[in-house]
């Protein structure tokens, strides 16, 4: 993610955004389908720690995914707003590494 995306997401959900199963993921992938899930999520923010570790342990550790995170914050709104400060993100590294920022 981005400077604009990193920054979208500190707005929106602060420390709640976590590593992994994140708000921001939820939302954009909301938004590309065109839907928002009707779906009873987890509410608060899971557990943090380190993917560092083996599939059994990471299960252990994370057993719904969420790394940190709070997707139940997720809006499909919110993914326009990723999308938008994506291929800004992208189109300014671009630039750069042409050299043309």
């Amino acid at each position: 993610m981005g400077r604009r995306g990193r920054e979208l997401a500190s707005e929106l959900y602060g420390d709640a955004e976590g590593y992994h199963a994140t708000a921001s993921e939820v939302s954009l992938a909301w938004h590309a389908a065109g839907l928002e899930k009707q779906v009873t999520m987890t509410r608060g923010v899971a557990p943090h720690g380190s993917a560092d570790c083996t599939a059994d342990v990471f299960r252990h550790r994370f057993p719904d995914g969420r790394m940190g995170s709070d997707p139940s914050l997720s809006r499909r709104e919110h993914g326009a707003h990723f999308l938008e400060a994506g291929v800004e993100d992208a189109w300014e590294a671009y630039r750069a590494f042409v050299g043309q920022a």
